[in-house]
């Protein structure tokens, strides 16, 4: 392996390393900022909040986009704008809507379960779609992972699940987010990950603004300042941040190493909420962990030898 295959490796996976983290908090902040003002939360509407994360992230980028002087890095081929539409009917209107409804419904328990489905749908898609390979390593991992996951939430609060709409709601979330990004890929790659996120946002905001304009603008007036700044982290953070580097990512790695991160997100998730709530993690949690990175690890050991094998063959 080339110094410049590792130095790139080494960047791709500490992105990653922080969209887990930026999303992990983006699950206790999410629901700290849609909690009843009684409980200590802000009372802001779970609608209001899907289409301020729309709206604030395509302000974002799109300034991001002019101040940076980015631009499409290579000319635009015919469909190219019904991609992006469709990316962003699925990525940004549905999977917002899906997830911050479903995460209002139901427990960041079950959700954090159903997200870990999101890499074993991604690589079923890319098999579909892009009759990507997987290493038996890769399928060893996501299981192993599953089994962290599962361990973590326990299997009464899986039973839980059954019959719940926000359950429900989450999985298809997380059908949605997969296929945005398997089918993404091959236009993030070549037009460019900040373009493409800023058109796909823009024009998801734009689907949503008939049903969600209006809650926002009824939502607003009652928000308080704390609140704002709530909103404003899961604009910028779980928003903005996570999306942009997980395109970013894509144009640099396989679809599955990407999603595969996604098993860490409990962990991160109950350490912020005991860092930030003082919702101390229970023994299963301990019991979780090494499950969840001894999978993580095989995923990127995988990528790593795929990688290898490339750059041999060059």
């Amino acid at each position: 392996m080339t110094p410049e295959l590792r130095s790139s490796r080494v960047h791709v996976y500490a992105a990653l390393a922080l969209v887990q983290l930026a999303a992990a908090s983006g699950a206790v902040e999410g629901k700290l900022v849609m909690a009843p003002r009684a409980m200590g939360g802000e009372g802001v509407a779970p609608l209001a909040l899907t289409y301020a994360r729309m709206l604030g992230t395509t302000i974002t980028l799109s300034l991001l986009v002019v101040l940076g002087s980015a631009r499409a890095e290579a000319k635009a081929l015919p469909g190219d704008r019904l991609r992006v539409m469709g990316l962003a009917l699925l990525g940004i209107t549905l999977n917002q809507t899906f997830f911050i409804a479903g995460l209002a419904r139901t427990s960041s328990s079950n959700a954090a379960l159903l997200a870990a489905t999101i890499p074993v749908i991604t690589a079923a898609l890319a098999w579909l779609f892009e009759r990507a390979r997987l290493r038996v390593a890769t399928w060893l991992g996501f299981f192993v992972s599953f089994v962290g996951v599962a361990i973590l939430v326990g299997a009464d609060r899986v039973r839980e699940a059954r019959g719940d709409l926000g359950a429900m709601l989450i999985v298809a979330n997380c059908i949605c987010f997969a296929a945005y990004l398997v089918l993404g890929r091959e236009l993030t790659r070549r037009v460019g990950s900040l373009v493409v996120t800023a058109r796909c946002f823009a024009w998801g905001s734009l689907f949503a603004a008939p049903f969600a304009l209006p809650a926002l603008l009824a939502d607003v007036p009652h928000w308080s300042p704390r609140g704002v700044l709530l909103v404003a982290y899961m604009v910028l953070v779980p928003t903005t941040l996570t999306y942009f580097l997980n395109a970013w990512a894509l144009m640099r790695t396989a679809a599955s190493t990407v999603t595969a991160g996604i098993y860490a997100q409990p962990v991160l998730a109950a350490l912020l909420a005991w860092l930030q709530l003082g919702v101390a993690p229970e023994r299963r949690f301990f019991a979780a962990m090494p499950f969840l990175f001894l999978g993580l690890g095989l995923v990127l050991w995988a990528e790593g030898r795929g990688a290898d094998g490339k750059e041999r063959t060059r």
